[in-house]
């Protein structure tokens, strides 16, 4: 997921330096989801979090760590932490951009838009991997959980069919040993265009 992370980021900067008549706040937070275990990224040792539900923000994850970004280098270094203490589980970057006009300009409109990079894991078949234990575990129940249950799509629930603009990158092996991997991917994507979302802004 670099190569898109390396793009997003390079927009939001390019963003930024194109409207100088604002001031912009970015934070970034990152947390991966194993056997519906959810981690912080950024603070490894704080263990399993809790998720809450904000009558205001939705679900949230409880005492994430969220770090307030210096510059286009900093934040390409956070990320690059955060892929870097990524294990096995899905893996969610997200960045939160508050942006206000400057006092000088004779109004204050505030806005906040959030970008989730989610980056899912691989769901290759035990017997072509090798795999047992916990990873083998972890297939069986993430196969398991009701869609409504899981903490992924709780997490998401606003970028899957609700405010919000979402793009899906499948990816696939044209290998004949994953054809029920690369079916199943196919399954998802279709699935997955069916979704309508409604985005518009929202003003503070």
């Amino acid at each position: 997921m670099r190569g898109i992370t390396e793009y997003a980021v390079k927009d939001i900067y390019e963003h930024i330096r194109n409207h100088q008549e604002r001031d912009f706040v970015l934070r970034v937070s990152a947390f991966e989801i194993y056997n519906e275990i959810v981690v912080d990224l950024l603070k490894r040792e704080s263990g399993s979090l809790r998720l809450l539900d904000d009558p205001e923000k939705g679900t949230i994850v409880e005492k994430l760590v969220e770090e307030v970004v210096k510059d286009g280098q900093d934040l390409q270094h956070l990320i690059s932490i955060c892929e870097d203490r990524r294990q096995v589980g899905d893996q969610i970057i997200r960045l939160t951009v508050e942006s206000n006009l400057q006092e000088t300009s004779g109004c204050v409109n505030d806005f906040i838009a959030s970008l989730n990079l989610v980056d899912l894991a691989e769901s290759e078949c035990a017997s072509q991997t090798n795999t047992d234990g916990t990873r083998m575990n972890e297939g069986k129940r993430s196969g398991q959980i009701p869609y409504r249950d899981s903490k992924l799509t709780r997490i998401l629930q606003s970028s899957l069919g609700g405010n919000a603009r979402t793009a899906i990158i499948c990816t696939m092996s044209p290998a004949l040993s994953h054809v029920q991997e690369t079916r199943n991917t196919l399954s998802f994507a279709t699935n997955a265009k069916e979704v309508t979302n409604n985005a518009h802004v929202k003003m503070v």
